[in-house]
C-alpha cells in the first residue's frame, strides 16, 4: 500500500511539471524536436527549433542550466527569420548523459561537446547564440574554429568570470583532489550519485530554490533568478525520486573543478583568433556591471571581428528571458547583417 501511494504521488507531481511544460510550449506556436548526440558516455541532450534549410545556431546554455532557457527566445528569432536552432544540454545537464564517475569536468569540456554536436551535424558555417557562461564559452569556440563560425551573439557576457583572477571556484589545489576522491568514493559505497540530491515535495518548491540559488551570489551579484527563468529550468532538470522530486544535473557541477585556471591574459590571447561578427547584448544591471577590464576585452573584439556591436538593454541577467522579443529582435537583425556581408570563407 505504502510503495501505491508513493507510486500516485510521484505520478502526480510528474503531471503537474508536464502541464506547467504544457503552458510555456503554447506561448508560441513553434515546436522544438528532442534529439540526441551519441557520444562514449551517453549521449548529449538537444532541442531542434526551426528548418533545417535555415541558417544554423547552436545554442549554449549558462552555468548550471539546461537549454530550457531558450525555449521562449528562439521562437521569437524563428518568428523573424529562416533559422535552425540545436539548442544543446552541456553534460550532466538537462537530458543530457553525466560523464562517468572518475572523469574529471574541466572548464574546456564544454567546447569539446560543442565540436562534437558540430561534428555530428557536419555544421560548416553556423552562428552561436550563447548565455552567462555559455556565451564566453561560445566566444573562446569561435577563436579556436573561426573558420566555421559565422557570428556569435553572446548574452550579458563579454568576457570571462572564471578566470584565475577572479574565480569563486578557485581551490588549492590539494583540498580540490581530496573533495572530489571523498564524493567519488561515496558514489562508490552507495552507488548511486542520485542519493546526494536534495528531494523536494513539489515544483513549486523547487522553483523557489532555483530562485534563490547561489550560482549568481557568488558573483557578488544580488538579484534573485527571475520566476521565469527559474521555471523553464524545472521543467527540463528534474524527475521523480523517493516519492518527490531532484535536479538530474550532474552533483559535481557545484565542486570546484581539478586543474589550473588560465588567466586572463591567457583567454586574452587566444580571443586574437577571432575573425567573426560578434554581437554583445548586455543587460545595465547584469552580471557585468561592475566587471574590471572591460577595454582590454573589448579592443581585441574591435580589431580582431569582422563585425562587432554592443547594445546595453534595461533589465537584469537573464534579459533574453525577460524582454525576448525585444532581444530576438536585436539577434534576427544581426545576423540577417552578418550574412548580408557575406559567409565566412569570404573573410578568414
Amino acid at each position: 500500500m505504502t510503495f501505491y501511494r508513493q507510486s500516485i504521488r510521484s505520478t502526480l507531481l510528474l503531471n503537474l511539471l508536464y502541464l506547467n511544460r504544457t503552458k510555456l510550449r503554447h506561448c508560441h506556436s513553434v515546436i522544438s524536436k528532442e534529439i540526441k548526440i551519441p557520444t562514449p558516455y551517453g549521449h548529449i541532450a538537444a532541442k531542434e527549433f526551426g528548418d533545417r534549410s535555415g541558417h544554423q545556431i547552436l545554442a549554449i546554455h549558462g552555468f548550471m542550466d539546461n537549454c530550457a532557457t531558450f525555449d521562449t527566445l528562439i521562437p521569437n528569432i524563428i518568428d523573424k527569420m529562416n533559422v535552425h536552432v540545436i539548442a544543446m544540454d552541456e553534460p550532466g545537464g538537462g537530458h543530457s548523459s553525466k560523464l562517468p564517475i572518475g572523469a574529471d569536468l574541466s572548464q574546456f569540456t564544454i567546447i569539446k561537446e560543442m565540436k562534437r554536436v558540430v561534428n555530428h551535424l557536419k555544421w560548416t558555417n553556423f552562428s552561436i547564440i550563447g548565455h552567462s557562461y555559455g556565451a564566453f564559452n561560445s566566444i573562446l569556440f569561435a577563436s579556436i574554429y573561426p573558420r566555421l563560425v559565422q557570428s556569435v551573439v553572446a548574452l550579458d557576457t563579454y568576457g570571462s568570470r572564471l578566470c584565475r583572477e577572479y574565480s569563486p571556484l578557485k581551490r588549492p589545489m590539494a583540498k580540490t583532489i581530496d573533495m572530489i576522491l571523498d564524493f567519488e568514493q561515496k558514489v562508490m559505497n552507495k552507488a548511486n550519485a542520485d542519493s546526494y540530491e536534495k528531494v523536494y515535495h513539489n515544483e513549486h518548491e523547487a522553483i523557489e530554490r532555483v530562485m534563490n540559488a547561489g550560482s549568481l551570489r557568488m558573483f557578488d551579484y544580488s538579484h534573485r533568478i527571475p520566476e521565469k527563468a527559474a521555471t523553464l529550468y524545472v521543467k527540463r532538470g528534474m524527475k521523480s525520486y523517493n516519492n518527490g522530486l531532484i535536479f538530474t544535473r550532474d552533483y559535481r557541477h557545484k565542486m570546484p573543478m581539478l586543474g589550473l585556471i588560465p588567466v586572463k591574459n591567457d583567454y586574452l590571447e587566444k580571443l586574437k583568433s577571432i575573425r567573426c561578427d560578434l554581437l554583445l547584448v548586455m543587460a545595465d544591471d547584469g552580471l557585468f556591471k561592475d566587471y574590471e577590464g572591460r577595454e582590454q576585452w573589448f579592443n581585441i573584439y574591435e580589431k580582431q571581428c569582422r563585425y562587432f556591436k554592443e547594445i546595453v538593454l534595461k533589465g537584469q541577467h537573464y534579459i533574453h528571458i525577460d524582454e525576448e522579443d525585444l532581444v530576438g529582435t536585436h539577434i534576427s537583425n544581426f545576423i540577417k547583417e552578418s550574412l548580408s556581408r557575406g559567409l565566412h570563407d569570404e573573410y578568414n
